[in-house]
Parts: C-alpha cells; structure tokens; sequence
C-alpha cells in the first residue's frame, strides 16, 4: 500500500468511482466533470484540466479511421455518439482513456492534423464534430499495470477520475443504486464518499457504535459532491 501511496504521489490528484453494473457511475461523472470546474471557479481556482479513465474488461469497439491514402488506420479510431468516452467528451473532460483488457485508447483530437481530417472519407459528418482516439497496444507497456499506465499518459492534467477498477487500491467514491438491490462493492469504511438512493446503504455509512461516519450524497446532489472532492484536493487529502 505504501509502495502504491508513493507512485501516485508523482501524479494528480486521482479519484475513483466503484460501483455494481447500472449503479450509474457514467452519468455521475457526466455530470460532476463541469460541476467540478463550476466549483473551482467559485474559488478562484484555474480552469481545472480533467481526465477521465474508464476500465472495460469485455472489449472496446470503436470504428477504425478509414484514409484514402493509406487506408485504414490501425492506430486511429472514431468514437461513437453515446458511447460512455463520447459522453465524457461532450461532458468537457479534456482528456479520456479508455483501458481494454489488452489495449488502451485515449483521446487524440489534437494528434491529428486538418489535412489528416480533410482526407477522412469514411464518416459524412462534420470532422470538426468528430472524437478521435489513439490505440495504443499494452503489451507495449511493460512493468506497468493498466491503471498506472493510463494514470501517466493523463499526467498533464489537474484531476483524474477513473470509472472501475474497483478493486485498486486509489482513493474512491463508492455508489449504490437502490433499483439494481447489490449494495456497495466494498464496506462503506473503504470510500471517501457514499453517492445513493437507498436509505439501508445510506444507514450503513454512519454507526456511532464503528465510529464510522462516511459521507453520503443523493445522486442528484453531485455539485455538493464536487464542492466536497475540491475540498479535499486543496487539503492534499486525496
């Protein structure tokens, strides 16, 4: 754990977010990206540069670039209206990797050149509309684990939240949907922070008994959570 403290110390501050399949922690990122910027602005912080690290052990599929020169690209990708990277994008996040179980991708709108984007014939939309991203293959990426490697290529920005991993040892913010019924994916003493709408979760963060008393948001109150994780970055405690 200490070992994990240290390398993270190199990095901005990262903070992730764990929950069960349709706990909604996509639409809460979505949401808490400019929520966060709103709040930093409040306080007189510079515009923050955000990054956004999703974990998708099933596989990625986005479109592959087609070129009329070199045909297609292997490297290069289209991403999709309404996939959860597009979504990040749209939401402001400056920069988004995506982690595969063997491949990263990350966002490369200012890799490609107008000439380049000129010459892409495949989609018939607006290339200035377009998100590109990069593929880049892990096995090029020895000694690092995918999360650290992701955590470097997203080291220019403020701030990075990461979407899974839920089982690495970062800081996290955990949330529990009262429909799905599957609760946390930890003991709430794990979490910096609890987002839900089940009153029995909402219950288990706080026990005099434990001394346990976790900090719990509704999902609709993502800018008090935002104003909370600023906090906590300007008092070095994540």
């Amino acid at each position: 754990m200490k070992e994990r403290r240290k390398e993270q110390e190199k990095h901005p501050p990262v903070i992730g977010f764990a929950g069960w399949s349709g706990s909604g922690k996509t639409t809460l990122i979505v949401d808490l990206i400019p929520a966060i910027r709103e709040a930093a602005s409040e306080n007189g912080t510079k515009k923050l540069r955000i990054a956004v690290i999703k974990h998708d052990a099933h596989g990625i599929t986005l479109t592959p670039v087609s070129d009329p020169v070199i045909g297609t690209d292997t490297d290069m990708y289209i991403d999709t209206e309404g996939k959860d990277s597009w979504k990040f994008r749209k939401a402001g996040a400056d920069s988004v990797i995506l982690c595969g179980p063997e491949e990263i991708f990350i966002s490369a709108d200012k890799d490609i050149t107008e000439e380049r984007v000129e010459s892409f014939l495949k989609e018939p939309a607006d290339p200035s509309e377009q998100i590109y991203m990069k593929r880049v293959t892990f096995s090029k990426l020895r000694g690092k684990s995918m999360l650290d490697a992701a955590i470097r290529m997203a080291c220019d920005c403020d701030l990075i939240l990461v979407e899974g991993f839920k089982n690495d040892s970062l800081p996290q913010v955990g949330i529990a949907r009262k429909e799905n019924g599957k609760g946390l994916t930890a003991d709430p003493g794990r979490f910096l922070a609890v987002v839900t709408d089940d009153p029995g979760t909402a219950e288990k963060c706080s026990k005099p008994d434990t001394e346990q008393d976790i900090p719990v948001f509704r999902p609709d109150q993502y800018r008090e959570l935002a104003a909370f994780l600023l906090k906590g970055m300007r008092e070095n405690n994540l």
